[in-house]
């Protein structure tokens, strides 16, 4: 019995059974180690979502920007899969504004599986960003005291440029600075915000350049003075030969005075009506302007202006149709044949040169056949025409055939 324990504990501390069992201990571990590294594993990752196509004049609004892309794959490659390695993208390419639901296109390496993309879908809303330029208003808080108005104002910058979503900028009405009168008094440059008047209440995006303007204004006693532009009112016709190519206004802007909702409701001032009937030269003009009745609204300085009317020839185009063409000189055959024998001629000039034609002969069409040898050819049509102010356009066929008649 003793010998039997004895063979066992020198069997198990022999160095080939502790190789063996070393081995056999080291197989094990390979096949797990290598049996788990092959196995397929499920990960999550956060992406950002790529919008391609995007238009310059276009504007994307979404409320989600990433989305949740699940994988699978062995263990090895998706343990240390970079997220950038995932492309998440949606092609906007041709898509006018308007709101869309479109789906999430994702590109995973090639050795791993897409399971799910949350969510697979997004909702946009393309807007198109437009711009425009307004002038910029000065408006005084609370209004200014009966008595007092701005004098030798100067706003910089007198207009900006503000850039947004369509619908924004479309319901903008004006942009505003609004000084205090402790401002006025106080002299000197003020730097003011730019404020944005909108009808109603308007929600997006939008950016005023510059922001800030900067004002100097003179506060002075009296009646607020404001220039406004001259409009000019005829009433007839030149002769018919003319049409009005110009109308030169001096001064084109008049000062007036009075109370301020009166004269910031005057957006322009009319002539008296200027008679241009049977005229055929430039006329110059000197017309009183007509106030309107509103109260309170007077000139400051000038109460006429001087109009001058500027003409122009007025020309039209006719076409005179089948003219018969005629054979002039003399040649060694006794007559001659036209082929075709009717031409189309297009004649400019003014009214009353055209209407001569209607009743006098002072068209013709002709060949001549001076000195021709040939018994046919071609030659070009000839237009004699006794009406100075007509110039010839067009002449169509310009060139006939000529056939000598032997007969």
């Amino acid at each position: 019995m003793f010998n039997k324990f004895f063979n066992l504990d020198q069997l198990l501390s022999s160095s080939w059974f502790l190789k063996t069992v070393s081995l056999l201990v080291a197989l094990l571990l390979w096949i797990y180690v290598t049996g788990d590294r092959n196995a397929e594993l499920t990960r999550t990752l956060t992406c950002p979502v790529q919008f391609l196509g995007l238009a310059t004049q276009i504007s994307l609004k979404t409320n989600v920007e990433d989305v949740e892309v699940q994988l699978s794959g062995e263990r090895s490659i998706i343990t240390g899969l970079d997220a950038q390695k995932v492309a998440c993208e949606i092609n906007l390419s041709g898509l006018e504004p308007g709101k869309y639901r479109l789906a999430v296109r994702t590109t995973v390496p090639r050795d791993l599986k897409l399971v799910n993309v949350t969510p697979s879908h997004l909702d946009i809303e393309l807007v198109r960003i437009i711009e425009r330029i307004f002038p910029v208003s000065i408006e005084v808080k609370g209004g200014l005291p009966s008595g007092l108005f701005l004098d030798r104002v100067d706003i910089d910058p007198q207009n900006v440029i503000v850039k947004g979503e369509e619908h924004v900028i479309k319901a903008i009405q004006k942009i505003r600075v609004e000084p205090t009168l402790e401002q006025l008094k106080a002299g000197g440059r003020i730097e003011l915000p730019l404020l944005v008047q909108t009808e109603g209440e308007v929600y997006g995006n939008y950016s005023i350049n510059p922001e800030i303007a900067g004002l100097r204004a003179v506060l002075a006693q009296g009646l607020p003075k404001r220039e406004v532009p001259v409009k000019v009112d005829l009433v007839g016709e030149p002769l018919p030969d003319y049409t009005v190519a110009q109308i030169l206004v001096e001064p084109a802007n008049v000062k007036i005075e009075g109370p301020q909702k009166q004269i910031d409701d005057i957006g322009s001032l009319s002539t008296q009506m200027i008679d241009i009937s049977a005229i055929s030269k430039d006329q110059q003009f000197v017309v009183p302007l007509i106030l309107p009745q509103n109260g309170g609204v007077k000139f400051a300085e000038n109460n006429s202006v001087r109009v001058m009317v500027k003409l122009k020839p007025y020309t039209v185009t006719k076409m005179i149709s089948r003219v018969p063409v005629s054979v002039q000189g003399t040649s060694v055959y006794p007559s001659w044949s036209v082929n075709p024998s009717y031409v189309d001629i297009t004649l400019e000039g003014t009214p009353s040169s055209l209407r001569i034609l209607e009743s006098h002969d002072v068209l013709q069409a002709y060949v001549n056949v001076t000195n021709i040898v040939s018994k046919k050819l071609t030659v070009p049509v000839l237009i004699n025409l006794n009406v100075p102010d007509l110039v010839i356009k067009k002449v169509d066929p310009s060139n006939v055939s000529v056939q000598a008649e032997l007969d």
